[in-house]
């Protein structure tokens, strides 16, 4: 549905947080879909990325050594199916791509306990190593886990410290990569000793819900933002970068359409263990607001809605130039200026928004729900008025990066002119005469005397 209050008071950049939250619901709505399909078994992934598994240590399961109400009916439930009541499969296999080469592998066991990391799975992560020491093989890891298994008591805790140890020495002492693909919900305990572990290549399917230990199961109501891999790739050490869901080809397509500026991944599976297999460790991903970006001469076409950012007569005097030339109207105000005479002159399709709050930084320099106004609204673009964000030169360019045509000088021009310093010494450059002045800081009393006379 849609609202449109009146006045909402107080509420600083309401806009832009009703939107960071719509979209978030509609987000893990995405998410929750993709989560109930269950493609990433143990076995879709052997069969899609190797051939010739030779499974290790396949007896290896987790105990009950404090006899944790429920745990053992779980793990006779498991093998009655079949499955491995253990947190990991572990073996030995060839790449089923490119260069076939022989790997060993390690894959989150999902279908038991969420994939928890248990002290059998440390035991088979130990022998792995120490197997793909011998024959000299790196290492390719699926993860994705609720953490340490700690119904195993007390003694779980070690599990993890042992896994962090061994990776730390295979790696430092063999010279051999590890790849670890987290997916899923890759939480609490594989986060620490897996995925980001500072010496494996770090990389996340799209989509993957990567909160911190808790989270899955205590709701905490964070946002996507913090939690979806998507978005934490651009945190600066998060990770190497992100690769396209192996087994939901449309997974990018429908978080664009949900949030337009979300990053997406620029490689797959096969794309990235190949580069890092040849010694190449920078990540090729990209976000759509870098490649995708209309140029200003782009956005310049017929405007039909047009938003415009401003108050009292300047407000006046846009709307009527709008409305003389057929222009839709969009106008923002802030709470105190809903009565205003602007919005008196909106008439048929014309439209005013409450953007809230009683001052300016509560309402005309929240520039994001500014935005979030515009995209809801539909305006094709945006006059900022005078004063507020109108001098804003990265207000200007996002903008553009937004796809709304910018009634106002280029985003460069602005960062060139919009300083009063900048503007005299381009001045200056471009021989344009200037009033007299200092030009510059003045550092002591005889400088000033100088430039005085």
């Amino acid at each position: 549905g849609s609202i449109k209050p009146k006045r909402i008071g107080k509420r600083k950049d309401f806009w832009n947080q009703l939107e960071i939250a719509y979209n978030d619901v509609l987000v893990q709505r995405v998410l929750d879909r993709l989560k109930a399909q269950k493609l990433t078994s143990v076995e879709a992934i052997k069969n899609k990325f190797f051939t010739d598994f030779k499974e290790m240590d396949a007896n290896l399961m987790t105990a009950d050594p404090v006899n944790f109400p429920g745990f053992r009916l779980s793990i006779e439930r498991s093998l009655k199916k079949g499955i491995t009541p253990c947190g990991v499969v572990t073996g030995i296999a060839n790449l089923n791509f490119a260069t076939k080469a022989r790997v060993g592998v390690l894959i989150s066991n999902v279908d038991f306990q969420a994939g928890a990391f248990d002290m059998a799975s440390s035991e088979k992560l130990s022998r792995l190593l120490s197997e793909c020491v011998k024959q000299r093989l790196p290492i390719v890891c699926f993860v994705s886990s609720g953490g340490m298994q700690t119904k195993e008591g007390p003694s779980a805790l070690f599990a993890m410290a042992v896994a962090n140890d061994r990776i730390t020495r295979f790696i430092r002492d063999n010279d051999l990569p590890i790849i670890v693909f987290g997916f899923g919900d890759c939480t609490g305990g594989s986060q620490a000793s897996f995925v980001t572990h500072p010496m494996v290549q770090t990389y996340y399917f799209s989509g993957c819900n990567m909160p911190f230990a808790g989270r899955v199961v205590v709701p905490s109501f964070l946002p996507s933002q913090c939690i979806v891999s998507n978005y934490l790739s651009s945190v600066p050490g998060a990770m190497r970068g992100l690769v396209h869901h192996p087994f939901a080809p449309s997974l990018d397509n429908d978080l664009l359409e949900i949030d337009p500026t979300i990053p997406i991944p620029g490689e797959s599976v096969e794309q990235v263990v190949e580069r890092v297999f040849r010694g190449s460790y920078l990540p090729r991903t990209r976000k759509p607001e870098d490649t995708s970006t209309p140029t200003a001469q782009a956005l310049m076409r017929p405007i039909k809605r047009t938003l415009i950012h401003a108050r009292g007569c300047t407000a006046v005097k846009l709307t009527r130039i709008a409305k003389k030339r057929g222009t839709t109207v969009i106008l923002v105000q802030s709470d105190p200026d809903m009565d205003s005479v602007a919005t008196d002159m909106l008439t048929g399709p014309d439209e005013v928004v409450s953007l809230g709050g009683q001052t300016p930084d509560e309402s005309y320099l929240n520039a994001m729900s500014v935005f979030a106004i515009a995209r809801r609204e539909r305006a094709d673009s945006l006059h900022p008025g005078i004063g507020f964000l109108s001098e804003n030169e990265d207000f200007a360019r996002t903008c553009r990066q937004r796809g709304l045509n910018f009634i106002g000088p280029y985003a460069k021009n602005m960062a060139v002119m919009g300083n009063k310093s900048n503007a005299i010494n381009t001045a200056l450059q471009n021989n344009v005469p200037v009033v007299p002045g200092s030009h510059g800081i003045l550092t002591s009393g005889n400088a000033t005397e100088e430039v005085a006379e």
